[in-house]
């Protein structure tokens, strides 16, 4: 369980959005109220910032798109620099259920990463479920123990999973940043359980 001395912040890579992120941000805030929502705004030509902030967000923006891995690093540090104990991560086109993130709160702890599976949810492509099958097995083979939904960018990290961001610079742009912390922190100690 979260720590009340280690607070959660939570961070939302959002790359052409704007359909998605006000009703992300608002359903995030109304889940945990309180709750400093990061929103990083991957060089967007839409609107995504400016309704981002409408909803409550603070949003970091400017520069050009570079990928989710960048953008989820980016806003790991300014929630890092914030103080914060945990990072939750969800993604900005409304693929998450931002009420379930108490409920994987309550399961975070300082050696334990949370993914919000989305195993036996319906509407995902049986070729996507397939390949993410894939990826869990090879992905739990180089962590060394199973980590199921390992795609799901819904997340928890605890402070010590993010402790060199740097190592990612230049190798981890776009969507392989997700799969390398998860090898990366069980090497450390840090374990994946899915909620």
């Amino acid at each position: 369980m979260t720590d009340a001395t280690a607070p959660l912040i939570a961070v939302i890579p959002a790359y052409q959005e704007a359909a998605t992120i006000a009703e992300v941000v608002c359903r995030l805030r109304a889940a945990m109220p309180g709750i400093a929502v990061l929103v990083v705004d991957d060089g967007s030509t839409d609107e995504t910032a400016v309704l981002a902030a409408a909803a409550g967000a603070e949003v970091l923006g400017g520069g050009a798109n570079q990928g989710k891995g960048a953008a989820l690093r980016r806003g790991m540090r300014a929630a890092l620099a914030r103080g914060a104990g945990f990072v939750a991560t969800l993604d900005g086109d409304g693929q998450h259920r931002p009420e379930d993130l108490p409920r994987l709160a309550a399961m975070a702890a300082p050696d334990v990463i949370v993914i919000g599976s989305r195993r036996g949810a319906s509407g995902q492509p049986a070729a996507r479920r397939r390949a993410n099958r894939v990826a869990d097995f090879w992905i739990s083979w180089a962590a060394r123990h199973p980590i199921a939904d390992s795609q799901s960018g819904f997340r928890i990290y605890p402070a010590a999973a993010l402790a060199d961001l740097d190592r990612y610079e230049g190798r981890a742009w776009r969507f392989s940043f997700e799969s390398e912390i998860l090898i990366d922190a069980a090497r450390r100690g840090i374990t994946t359980i899915a909620a």
